[in-house]
């Protein structure tokens, strides 16, 4: 007797824009002459085709790296700002130092400290102490404890980081900032997760009317 292996695939968004999402992948593959086959998941026409014209413009989801220079130019930038001495997120490293850890860039355990960590142990003795020395600087600079570590600041670092972030993007020719979907006479911009339907986030949500418009308008625009 054979054994025979069963492949159970995630369920299709069926979702109206993202059924007429994969119809205008269709009809772009029929109009470009491009057969844009990347997978199963997302189903045959499920992952977009890269197309732009003065009405539209889709992408497939990218999986490559940015090709304009501006992430190393953020990492630099962010290797350089730091938080000020009397700031929580410095107060508590300084903390996790004294205690006698060792740190990586991100602020989490370093691998070589074996003198804190062996087997489970590793991360077990590290968080406790980090959480419990979150909480009490928590309760002195005046923030909740029960949210998350990194939102906490009481210094400068937010303010130039977000002032950074207004200043600088990626290039228009850099793939790592297209949007998946863009109509622009709507300003409706759509992003998902590798396939079409997964994880869809939009910049704002069209009514069914206003999304009938735009389909419409982009498949008039191929005629």
């Amino acid at each position: 007797m054979t054994d025979r292996l069963t492949v159970v695939l995630p369920a299709i968004s069926e979702d109206q824009i993202s059924t007429d999402l994969r119809y205008l992948t269709e009809k772009l593959e029929a109009y470009t002459g491009e057969d844009n086959v990347q997978g199963l998941l997302g189903g045959r026409y499920g992952y977009g085709v890269d197309f732009k014209n003065d009405t539209f413009e889709m992408h497939p989801f990218y999986w490559g790296d940015c090709i304009c220079g501006f992430a190393e130019k953020q990492d630099d930038f962010f290797d350089e700002l730091q938080h000020e001495d009397h700031c929580y997120q410095t107060e508590l490293t300084n903390a996790l130092i004294a205690e006698g850890f060792k740190l990586n860039e991100w602020g989490g355990p370093a691998d070589e400290d074996e003198e804190h960590f062996t087997g489970r142990e590793r991360l077990r003795k590290f968080y406790s102490f980090k959480s419990a020395k979150a909480k009490e600087l928590s309760v002195k600079h005046g923030f909740d404890p029960e949210v998350g570590i990194y939102v906490h600041c009481n210094c400068s670092y937010t303010e130039h980081a977000d002032k950074w972030r207004e200043e600088n993007t990626h290039t228009e020719e850099c793939p790592t900032d297209w949007p998946n979907f863009h109509h622009y006479a709507s300003g409706i911009k759509i992003e998902w997760y590798k396939y079409i339907g997964r994880d869809m986030d939009f910049n704002k949500t069209p009514s069914r009317e206003e999304w009938n418009s735009i389909l419409q308008s982009c498949l008039w625009s191929l005629r």
